[in-house]
């Protein structure tokens, strides 16, 4: 009888725990093989692409697994649940965590990993590219220059960039990187984070959001998306904005309501918005968003550099396989698991 491919995998993975190899899998998404993870981790481990987008899926493909990798894949509390009994580990090939049910993880004694550093230089850099191209209005002058060249005037004014007052939201790495990224530009840079006491100069720590609102032109989000900041900036918030004002965002669609945020563009209160990340992604056509003036969207592209790819790749399958052997993280931050109690 001819073995399935559940069959083969299954023995497949079976020598490999035998030869004393841990099996890691790593989702599929992204990153479409496994190639280079094999080839770094060489004879220590073996390394699998595997759907686990289902509860039987997940259930099947790491029934033998030490560990998973995952990239932008939902790892909701019945994911979580479906893990194989020997998961000891599930690593986020990048920085945000908010689409993994850290609580269900925890409560199975799997440890998280993430990599929050593999693409700060590529996220800030993306940050400064958005506010520029829409302060500077590039996507309506690339529009005049391909079919109204003599028109270029009704597109509206624009502020000067070294006259404008930056604010930054979150003072973490990528936040940091873009407020040293800004400074050639603007002297005036004001930042808010509930959290941060020391920020790069010329950057000034304001006492509230809704300060830094009032006080910016430009405002650029730089958070993590938990319960207390999901829906940060609602039409409330976004009322406080200048008239005028840009929003950029590369952190996560959901710290913005974004519904508000369309009809803040539409209304002609705000002077135009960034965006790298929406609610939901891809967005549907119906999406409000896509028909607001004066909006520049990039499709969640800002971690991405050939480089950043490869990164993190390595600093993923690298982490992973030293958790599993006993060795010290080189690369990741602990989220949950042993030393840490969040969740």
């Amino acid at each position: 009888m001819m073995a399935t491919m559940r069959d083969l995998t299954s023995m497949h993975s079976t020598r490999s725990l035998a030869a004393g190899r841990p099996l890691i899998v790593l989702a599929a998404g992204t990153f479409s093989e496994a190639h280079l993870e094999q080839a770094r981790v060489g004879r220590r481990a073996t390394v699998e692409v595997a759907d686990l987008g289902s509860r039987d899926k997940v259930r099947e493909t790491t029934e033998l697994a030490a560990g998973v990798i995952v990239t932008n894949n939902p790892f909701p509390r019945e994911l979580v649940d479906a893990l194989g009994p020997r998961v000891r580990i599930l690593t986020r090939a990048g920085i945000g965590l908010d689409a993994i049910d850290l609580a269900s993880v925890a409560h199975r004694g799997i440890t998280v990993i993430n990599l929050p550093g593999y693409a700060t230089d590529e996220v800030a850099t993306h940050a400064v590219a958005l506010m520029l191209a829409v302060a500077r209005r590039l996507k309506e002058s690339d529009e005049a220059a391909r079919s109204h060249w003599s028109q270029w005037r009704g597109m509206g004014g624009m502020r000067a960039i070294e006259e404008s007052v930056v604010g930054i939201v979150g003072c973490g790495r990528i936040g940091a990187a873009v407020i040293r990224r800004m400074a050639p530009f603007t002297r005036s840079i004001f930042a808010y984070d509930a959290f941060a006491t020391k920020i790069p100069r010329p950057a000034r720590l304001v006492g509230s959001l809704e300060e830094l609102l009032g006080l910016a032109d430009i405002v650029s989000l730089h958070l993590p998306l938990t319960p207390a900041t999901s829906g940060l900036l609602g039409a409330q918030e976004l009322a406080l904005m200048r008239p005028g004002a840009i929003l950029v965002n590369v952190a996560r669609g959901s710290l913005v309501d974004q519904g508000a945020l369309a009809a803040a563009l539409a209304s002609g209160h705000l002077g135009g918005a960034a965006l790298d990340v929406l609610v939901e992604e891809p967005p549907q056509l119906s999406d409000a968003i896509l028909q607001a003036p004066n909006t520049l969207i990039t499709p969640h592209v800002g971690w991405y550099s050939t480089r950043s790819e490869r990164r993190v790749r390595e600093q993923a399958i690298d982490d992973t396989l030293n958790f599993l052997s006993g060795r010290q993280l080189r690369y990741a931050s602990l989220v949950t698991g042993p030393h840490t109690n969040e969740v």
